[in-house]
């Protein structure tokens, strides 16, 4: 596609957006598989949270110091391993403060992983903390497991201060931050989840961009749209905001192709999804979370984006499809409230294909966020791809059409050796 039509309507047409759609929305293939190869496992092993952020969106007690017992655990991982067709898994702990289980929990719970785990299926360690009660104990394990490490960081402390607060009302940053400079000092791998609200906006994005830069931390930013649990948040951003937000996604975009050792996890993700020939089939159960299997601490468990856990919903059984101590996990998906979940959210994802010019670099938007805004899954654009998709999608095509028009002024060669294009034609940028 590179060296094909793609690149040659992106820089022929006057309609960039319509130039994509034209030769790449029609070339994707969507379909379904009744199992799936790689499964992500998000494994709550707690509610609990030491902090209490802005913008949560938890429904889970944050008080609560329950902790999955192990032989919840164990039960759950004898009915994954027994899922038909996987030939690799993901466990990431997630949820609540996953490290208030302590180390001796997660020692035993990787020893039961292990203990049953079959040979011919790989399996990877992610967890995502707030940061807050790491230290080099906690490392040296991360290490040992060969773990991916996602750290809660909103960037210098005058954003993350403002965002990220203690159940006490005081800023997290400096324990935060000192979990960080202690996972790179035992190089564990990882990055930062970062969230980008109005309160973000007030600094200028070099701020935020040279803060991780410096830091050589991996970037994975979420847009705090005003949905859900956060429809009323002061802080959160809207329609409104977009004016804002372009220049401030203009500017994180424009240093991130003048400094190529910085991965931001939405910007390389859209060269892959634009210029990687195998991204042309779309497996709708992938592209609509549904490879995802969330299970919570007492055992129940759904499958689909963790963003839903604790909903309340009749029409989809409360995202509530059984428990992994009695309920066969392949079983529940022929039931009434996956089927309805899962036809809604294909539904969705056909109609982004026939509808959406943007199709091409997001494959179908967030089904959550679709629901948090319409308590629909069925449904084209949404908040969150007006905030973030089709801005950063716009920003490559014209970025892409500049460097193409003023290059070939000077050669002529058809597809130029610029940052940009040498770019798209190797994929994903990596450190």
């Amino acid at each position: 596609m590179i060296n094909g039509v793609v690149i040659e309507h992106i820089g022929a047409t006057n309609n960039n957006l319509v130039g994509i759609n034209k030769t790449m929305n029609d070339t994707y293939v969507l379909y379904k598989k009744d199992t799936t190869d790689h499964l992500l496992i998000i494994l709550c092993p707690c509610t609990f949270c030491n902090n209490s952020c802005v913008y949560c969106m938890s429904q889970g007690d944050k008080n609560s110091s329950f902790i999955m017992p192990l032989n919840v655990l164990k039960a759950a991982i004898k009915k994954i391993y027994a899922m038909p067709g996987l030939n690799k898994i993901t466990y990431c702990w997630h949820s609540g403060e996953p490290l208030f289980a302590g180390l001796n929990y997660y020692r035993s719970a990787l020893q039961i992983i292990e203990r049953f785990h079959p040979s011919d299926i790989n399996f990877e360690y992610t967890i995502q903390t707030n940061g807050t009660l790491l230290n080099d104990e906690w490392a040296l394990f991360f290490k040992d497991y060969n773990f991916t490490v996602g750290v809660s960081l909103d960037g210098p402390a005058k954003i993350h201060n403002k965002q990220r607060k203690s159940k006490d009302g005081k800023g997290s940053f400096n324990k935060t931050i000192a979990g960080v400079e202690t996972l790179a000092k035992h190089n564990v791998r990882g990055g930062a989840l970062c969230v980008i609200t109005r309160n973000t906006l007030k600094y200028p994005a070099d701020d935020l961009f040279h803060f991780f830069r410096d830091r050589k931390i991996d970037i994975n930013y979420l847009i705090e749209a005003k949905i859900g649990a956060n429809r009323n948040n002061p802080n959160t951003l809207s329609i409104k905001d977009i004016p804002n937000l372009r220049v401030y996604l203009k500017r994180l975009f424009e240093l991130w192709l003048e400094f190529s050792d910085v991965y931001i996890k939405d910007f390389n993700m859209l060269v892959t999804r634009l210029f990687d020939p195998t991204f042309l089939n779309v497996e709708l159960n992938n592209a609509g979370c549904l490879d995802i299997l969330n299970i919570n601490p007492d055992g129940t468990f759904f499958f689909g984006n963790p963003e839903l856990a604790g909903t309340i919903d009749e029409r989809f059984g409360n995202f509530n499809y059984g428990n992994v101590i009695y309920d066969n996990l392949m079983d529940v998906r022929q039931s009434i409230p996956f089927i309805r979940q899962q036809q809604e959210i294909f539904a969705g994802i056909e109609k982004c294909k026939q509808e959406c010019l943007y199709f091409a670099g997001c494959r179908g938007g967030n089904s959550a966020h679709k629901y948090f805004q319409f308590n629909r899954f069925d449904v084209s654009s949404h908040l969150t791809c007006e905030l973030n998709d089709k801005i950063i999608i716009e920003l490559f095509v014209s970025a892409l059409e500049d460097e193409f028009l003023e290059e070939k002024k000077e050669t002529d060669l058809f597809l130029p050796n610029n940052s940009l294009h040498r770019m798209a034609r190797n994929g994903v940028r990596r450190r």
